[in-house]
């Protein structure tokens, strides 16, 4: 009585990578010859649910990649709506955001962060950079989005292929203002440096902010 939804539900879901229409089932029949049964897992899974298994059944899910060009986005992207959570995140998954973005013809970096609503002010601009399978060995390819974004410097950016990885990292060793202050971002941590210090830093407060009512959010 195993449904193709029960076995969906066992394995704790799909990826985000997964081309959830062009699933399919691999079955032997009585002949002894393999044969595919299409099943659409989108939406409600309403096909799936009425599709009993048998015995020796494979249920194969493959990747969109196959069928549209995608790259997956980890860090700190600020797009609302794009980090698609598998069943069974963790809080490092979660801490760590990542999705998945269908690309478009001739997309570059800068197009790809434009599009999902650019970066956090925790984003370190200068060590961004695309991962990208080449055969058996990942290729490393740094992004100076600092270059890219703040100095309007094209020639900082990457043209993206099907499959790469775009990764952003937090800063490290940074004090992050946000807020109501004219220019949000992370700023280099000093000691010797008081709370107005970042403040300034920051252009100042703007002419909404409530000065009695600032916080430092820490981690401990």
């Amino acid at each position: 009585s195993l449904t193709v939804k029960d076995l969906v539900d066992l394995a704790l879901g799909t990826t985000p990578a997964a081309a959830l229409e062009k699933a399919f089932i691999e079955r032997i029949g009585e002949n002894g010859l393999t044969y595919s049964i299409n099943v659409n897992l989108r939406g409600e899974l309403s096909e799936a649910a009425n599709i009993t298994l048998k015995a020796g059944d494979k249920l194969v899910v493959p990747s969109i990649e196959a069928f549209q060009p995608m790259v997956r986005l980890v860090g700190e992207f600020k797009g609302i709506g794009i980090y698609q959570r598998t069943p069974g995140s963790t809080a490092a998954d979660i801490e760590n955001k990542s999705g998945v973005y269908y690309l478009k013809q001739g997309q570059t970096v800068l197009d790809v962060v434009t599009a999902v609503g650019g970066v956090t002010p925790q984003a370190d601009l200068r060590r961004a950079r695309v991962e990208r399978r080449v055969g058996n060995r990942i290729e490393v390819i740094p992004v100076d989005l600092d270059r890219l974004i703040n100095q309007g410097d094209k020639s900082a950016d990457v043209a993206l292929v099907n499959g790469d990885v775009i990764v952003i990292p937090a800063v490290t060793d940074k004090v992050h203002v946000f807020g109501e202050v004219r220019q949000a971002g992370s700023f280099v941590f000093s000691p010797s440096r008081r709370l107005i210090d970042y403040i300034g830093e920051a252009k100042g407060p703007t002419p909404r902010a409530r000065l009695t009512e600032v916080s430092v959010v820490r981690v401990i």
